[in-house]
């Protein structure tokens, strides 16, 4: 047992020591473990190093490998020999994430000069906000296009010669809960990678559709929360929580419940929240 760490602490992770440990005992050690990880320099007690061990292979299912690393980057004491076995895999990531940017930027260029506007959902869109690009991995690009255009942007994709990231086309008229991707387009921010505009959801709409995303999808990649709570606590001055809860009530209860996960398991700030409490 680490010199520092409560026997208590030491004793609730023991089991996961075990041949098969249970659900509730992994997901416990994961999120006490990716607990405020998106913080510059998450500074917070770790489980012990042979259990965070063991558990490296459901950190990789649910894309929470570099958020480890970076919470053991901030304790460099806590389990040396892991930390060195994950830097690695970190400068890895790190090089992927900016070969994943130059692709997003040229795909976006390369669309808009074929006449298609395109709107990014998830991935960058919020990888951006995260302290380091390594952070938060993401395989495709999620763009939207009008449904006039899907056929030509699908022609324009399709002629990338070896692309770094492959392209997830949504239709306009698509949707993720109550949530038009067309109307995505109206309220819509523009942000700059590499001298290209990026057309990306505003804030509210963007949480939202992360909220509807995890819980449609049964929650089942811890990084999803932690992307909720790195997008509330990164929200501007000017937040519009009419606009972000504004639709069908029940989906607006939904978005209310995934925030406060986020809070209750991973320690999100949600105090100036209407899902506080």
């Amino acid at each position: 047992m680490n010199a520092g760490a409560h026997p208590a602490h030491h004793l609730k992770f023991s089991r996961l020591m075990s041949p098969s440990p249970t659900y509730q005992e992994t997901g416990d050690l994961i999120a006490r473990s990716l607990r405020r990880s998106w913080e510059p320099d998450p500074a917070l007690e770790l489980p012990p190093p042979e259990c965070l061990a063991r558990a490296l292979p459901e950190f990789a299912r649910g894309g929470g490998t570099m958020l480890l690393y970076h919470r053991l980057r901030a304790a460099p004491a806590h389990a040396p020999d892991l930390l060195e076995r994950l830097r690695g895999q970190y400068r890895i990531e790190l090089l992927n994430a900016r070969r994943r940017e130059r692709c997003l930027a040229e795909t976006v260029q390369l669309l808009r000069d074929h006449g298609v506007e395109p709107l990014l959902i998830k991935g960058w869109a919020v990888a951006r906000l995260y302290p380091d690009a390594a952070l938060r991995p993401y395989g495709d690009l999620d763009l939207c296009v009008a449904d006039s255009n899907y056929d030509r942007a699908y022609e324009v994709l399709r002629g990338r010669e070896n692309p770094v990231a492959p392209v997830e086309l949504h239709a306009a008229s698509g949707a993720q809960g109550d949530l038009r991707y067309a109307s995505l387009f109206e309220r819509s921010d523009t942000v700059t990678l590499h001298g290209v505009e990026i057309r990306i959801p505003s804030e509210e709409e963007h949480l939202r559709l992360m909220a509807l995303h995890l819980l449609g999808h049964g929650a089942w990649r811890p990084m999803w929360l932690c992307d909720l709570g790195v997008a509330v606590e990164h929200r501007s001055a000017g937040f519009d929580w009419d606009r972000c809860l504004h639709g069908n009530r029940r989906l607006s209860h939904w978005v209310l419940t995934a925030l406060a996960l986020a809070g209750d398991l991973l320690g999100a700030r949600l105090n100036d929240t209407p899902a506080a409490g």
